[in-house]
C-alpha cells in the first residue's frame, strides 16, 4: 500500500496535466488567467468532490435500507443522483465564473475551459481514491485495468460533461436577452447530467449487459469529438471578432502587417518568435504584450456591440475598459521592434 498510493497519486495526476495543457492550449486567442483556473481547478477537486462524497453517501445508505442495494438502487445512485449532485457542485464554480469575473467570460470557448479544467480537478481527485481501493481490493492487476480504463479511455469525461455546463453559461454571455441568459446554464447542466448519467448507467449495468455499457462507451466518445467540433467552430467565430474588432484600428494602433499577424494564432507565434534575437532589449515580451492587448481591445468591442443597445452601464463600462485598452497599446508603440512581416520572418 505505500507503493499504490504513490503510484496512484501518480497516475491520476500525470494524464490531468497533459489533458489540462492541451484544453489550455486550444483557447488559443484569449488565454483565461492562471490564478481564475487555478481555483476553478481547486474547487472541482477539493470542495466539489467532498460534498459530493457526503451527500452520494448519504443517500447510498438511504438506499441500502429502502432497496437492500438491489440494481435498481445502485442504478439510481449511481445513474440518477450521483450526476446530479456531481454536475450541479461543479458548475457552481462557472457560475462564480460567470458572476464575479464576468469580465473573462467572453463566450463558448471560455465556457468549455473552464468547465474542462472543473471537470479534470474533479476527475483527478476520484481518480486517487478508485485507484487506491482497486489496488486494496485486487492488487496491481486490477489496479492497472482500473487506471487505463479511468485515465485513458475515459480520461475526458468529467471535463466534458461540465464543460457542457460551461457551454451553456459561454451562450449566456453572448446573449442579449435576458430569459435566454438564465435558460442556456440550465439546458447545459441538464446536458451534462444527461451525458453522465449515461456513463454511469452504462458502467452499472456492464455485469448484467453489456450493451449499455457500449451505449456509454459511444456517448462519451462521440461527445468529445464533437466538443473538438465546437472548438474548431469557436476558432473561426474568435478569429472573426479579431478581424472586425482590429480593422478600424489599422494606421492608428497598428500596421497593415500586424493587423494581418493577429488575424492567426500561428501568425502571432511567428511574429514573438522573429523577436527572440531581441530578448535583451526586451522585444519579445512587449509584442506578447501588444498582442495579448489587441485581442482583449477585439473582443471587448465586440461585447460592446452586443450590448450598447440592452446595458447601458455596462456599455460605458466596456467602452472605459477600450480607452485604457488604447492608451496602453500606444504607450508600448515607441518601444516595439520594427514591424516583421509573419510570412517572411517564418520563411
Amino acid at each position: 500500500m505505500l507503493i499504490a498510493i504513490p503510484a496512484s497519486l501518480l497516475a491520476a495526476l500525470v494524464p490531468t496535466v497533459l489533458y489540462t495543457l492541451l484544453v489550455w492550449w486550444a483557447d488559443r486567442h484569449e488565454r483565461e488567467p492562471l490564478p481564475l483556473l487555478l481555483t476553478v481547478f481547486f474547487w472541482g477537486a477539493v470542495p466539489a468532490v467532498v460534498a459530493a462524497l457526503v451527500i452520494e453517501g448519504t443517500f447510498d445508505s438511504a438506499s441500502q435500507r429502502m432497496l437492500d442495494r438491489t440494481v435498481i438502487g445502485g442504478a439510481a445512485s449511481t445513474a440518477l443522483v450521483a450526476p446530479i449532485v456531481e454536475e450541479v457542485f461543479k458548475a457552481l464554480a462557472l457560475l462564480a465564473v460567470a458572476t464575479w469575473a464576468a469580465r473573462e467570460f467572453d463566450g463558448i470557448l471560455d465556457g468549455i475551459v473552464y468547465g474542462a479544467v472543473i471537470g479534470f480537478g474533479f476527475a483527478m481527485t476520484e481518480n486517487v481514491l478508485y485507484f487506491i481501493g482497486a489496488f486494496a481490493e485486487q492488487g496491481w492487476g486490477w489496479w492497472a485495468v482500473v487506471v487505463m480504463l479511468r485515465a485513458f479511455v475515459f480520461g475526458f469525461n468529467h471535463a466534458f460533461f461540465t464543460a457542457c455546463t460551461g457551454i451553456g453559461f459561454g451562450l449566456a454571455a453572448l446573449s442579449r436577452r435576458r430569459v435566454a441568459r438564465w435558460l442556456f446554464p440550465v439546458l447545459g447542466l441538464a446536458a451534462a447530467i444527461f451525458f453522465h448519467g449515461l456513463h454511469n448507467l452504462g458502467a452499472e449495468l456492464a455485469d448484467v449487459t453489456i450493451l449499455p455499457f457500449f451505449v456509454g462507451v459511444l456517448a462519451d466518445w462521440g461527445g468529445f469529438w464533437l466538443l473538438v467540433l465546437i472548438v474548431i467552430l469557436t476558432w473561426d467565430n474568435e478569429r472573426r471578432w479579431l478581424r472586425d474588432g482590429l480593422a478600424d484600428e489599422v494606421g492608428i494602433l497598428l500596421q497593415p502587417q500586424e493587423y494581418q499577424a493577429m488575424l492567426t494564432f500561428s501568425a502571432r507565434a511567428v511574429r514573438r518568435l522573429a523577436m527572440l534575437p531581441l530578448w535583451r532589449a526586451g522585444a519579445p515580451r512587449r509584442v506578447a504584450l501588444f498582442q495579448r492587448q489587441l485581442v482583449d481591445l477585439a473582443f471587448i468591442k465586440t461585447r460592446l456591440r452586443r450590448v450598447e443597445q440592452t446595458d447601458a452601464a455596462q456599455a460605458d463600462d466596456l467602452r472605459r475598459r477600450a480607452a485604457q485598452l488604447r492608451t496602453q497599446i500606444m504607450a508600448l508603440r515607441p518601444d516595439l521592434a520594427p514591424v516583421i512581416d509573419p510570412i517572411s520572418a517564418g520563411s
